[in-house]
């Protein structure tokens, strides 16, 4: 009988072990980088060069974590040259994770704001006014952590951000701030993927933009990072089996009790 009960008892470890791997989470960050194609600059001919050509050149790639992840984290490029963003993203630790991103259009800038800090590089490129962007193979009908980061380059600036029906907005951004404040130039959404398993991130200029600014009126993202969510849930199904053999360990105590009396 006590191995029976050791049994079952083993069950239920096992389901709670199971139950919190389907927590685990895989981390996916994606930076906006600027692409400065080749210009070949303007020699006159047969005279000494005028403007000299510009090689083609990235944006540095950022490492490291945002608000979440750490150190040596991998993080997936989003340019505004469509063949040089990857087919399928990896996660932080550089393993292929089946996401695909439809990026639409999405004019992509250099920002110098971040100058100094340890952010300096993840915020060194926004796209503005980006058209919808989806992301595709993630688990279905999962709740997802998104943080969305934004830092234009014009004080007034705040953006309203949708994914997947669920909206949140930036405060009116100060351009000089180096560090990552919540509301302000990030922000935090949870969404469900829905049976479709997709992430569909819309922005536009929130309330109170600032339009008498050049280019005030923006929705500027610099970067995105998503992992299941750590407020989902085990499937109903899990806890049926749970409950169950919760259960069960109690029905056979209840009857050892029994043939003791």
């Amino acid at each position: 009988m006590k191995g029976k009960i050791f049994c079952l008892t083993v069950v239920v470890a096992a389901l709670l072990v199971s139950t919190g791997g389907a927590w685990a989470s895989v981390l996916i960050n994606v930076q906006v980088n600027y692409y400065t194609p080749y210009d070949p600059g303007n020699p006159p001919l047969g005279e000494d060069p005028g403007t000299p050509p510009t090689p083609e050149s990235w944006t540095p790639s950022y490492a490291g974590g945002a608000v979440i992840g750490g150190a040596g984290d991998i993080w997936n490029q989003l340019t505004d040259t469509e063949s040089a963003n990857p087919l399928t993203y990896v996660d932080a630790a550089g393993n292929s994770t089946g996401v695909t991103l439809t990026p639409g259009y999405h004019p992509v800038v250099p920002c110098s704001n971040f100058a100094t800090g340890d952010f300096q590089g993840l915020m060194s490129s926004y796209m503005y006014n980006p058209a919808t962007m989806t992301f595709n193979g993630l688990t279905p009908n999962t709740l997802y952590d998104l943080y969305i980061y934004s830092q234009g380059a014009a004080n007034g600036r705040t953006m309203m951000v949708s994914v997947n029906g669920v909206s949140g907005t930036t405060t009116r951004t100060d351009t000089t701030v180096t560090t990552l404040i919540a509301n302000q130039n990030y922000l935090k959404i949870t969404a469900n993927s829905g049976v479709g398993g997709i992430l569909a991130i819309s922005a536009i200029p929130g309330p109170g933009s600032n339009v008498l600014l050049p280019d005030g009126n923006e929705a500027d993202i610099n970067a995105i990072q998503f992992t299941e969510s750590t407020s989902a849930v085990p499937e109903p199904s899990t806890y049926l089996l749970l409950c169950l053999s919760l259960g069960a360990v109690g029905f056979t105590r209840k009857r050892m009790s029994r043939k003791k009396e």
